[in-house]
């Protein structure tokens, strides 16, 4: 009997290892517009996701540092001192392991009351020590800010060694956290690496990464994440205002951060270098 031959479409014919004959169809050019069309939505949904992510952790901090501001305002106006250096802290608080703390967030000590937060001054078994580590232990121990704080440095330094979420907040940002700083008494004069002089009695809020044995000083936010900041809330200038930037700093990995002299720096045109972003206040 005869049997006809099926009718072939527009495959191609090639031999198959010699054994016979396999049918391979290859894609039109639509087909392979339309694919190349999905792949641009999908990169252009991925980098238009991020940003958004990265525009709402942004809204995230500064909403916290916010909180903060009011924190220290209700401390102050409560209990009649400032968090960290109140010298009668324990007075509303539990005490344990004074003057310097014994790492339980349960308990705290006086700062000096000073007037302002000491930043690792005074000497061995003075309550001056720590309090930039009490501050964040006072807020939370008074119900004003949320978590627990150990109130003295990590294993590196005692007095310096910030570890994010035991002794200084975390923030919305994965790795990013909150130190205070203060120049005096251990200095008199402005050092010019935070910029235009704010006055030595100013408070210095680093917003940064984790640092061996130091406050959150390494560089974590990018120039345009930094940039954005200082533009919402103050004058857009890395130097100059209540927002800014440390000058760029190897040992920080914040080199490319800024450009020019530590008098007249500037932000730097690479968007993504990492900056570590300052605020001041006059608490």
């Amino acid at each position: 009997m005869f049997i006809p031959c099926p009718t072939r479409g527009p495959e191609t014919r090639e031999m198959n290892n010699g054994t016979g004959w396999s049918n391979k169809r290859g894609f039109t050019l639509v087909e392979i517009s339309i694919g190349l069309v999905i792949i641009g939505l999908l990169i252009a949904g991925i980098v238009t996701g991020k940003s958004m992510i990265e525009a709402a952790e942004l809204r995230g901090l500064l909403s916290q540092i916010d909180k903060i501001d009011t924190a220290v305002n209700s401390f102050k106006t409560k209990y009649n001192c400032l968090p960290g250096d109140c010298l009668v802290a324990t007075n509303f608080f539990p005490s344990g392991g004074c003057p310097n703390g014994n790492s339980d967030p349960t308990t705290t000590c006086n700062g000096d009351g000073g007037g302002y937060i000491n930043h690792n001054s005074g000497t061995s078994n003075t309550p001056q020590r720590r309090e930039h580590f009490k501050f964040w232990q006072h807020l939370a121990m008074a119900g004003l800010i949320e978590g627990q704080y150990s109130g003295i440095g990590g294993a590196d330094s005692f007095d310096r060694h910030a570890i994010i979420g035991t002794n200084v907040p975390a923030t919305p940002i994965s790795g990013l956290g909150i130190s205070i700083y203060h120049h005096l008494p251990t200095s008199t004069s402005w050092s010019v690496v935070n910029g235009e002089d704010r006055g030595v009695g100013t408070h210095i809020i680093h917003i940064g990464a984790e640092r061996p044995a130091q406050i959150t000083s390494m560089g974590k936010l990018t120039v345009a994440q930094s940039r954005s900041v200082d533009e919402k809330i103050d004058n857009g200038l890395a130097i100059s205002g209540k927002v800014g930037v440390y000058v760029g700093t190897a040992s920080l990995n914040t080199q490319d951060c800024t450009t020019g002299a530590s008098s007249s720096y500037v932000y730097s045109s690479d968007q993504e270098a990492l900056c570590l972003l300052l605020m001041f206040r006059n608490w």
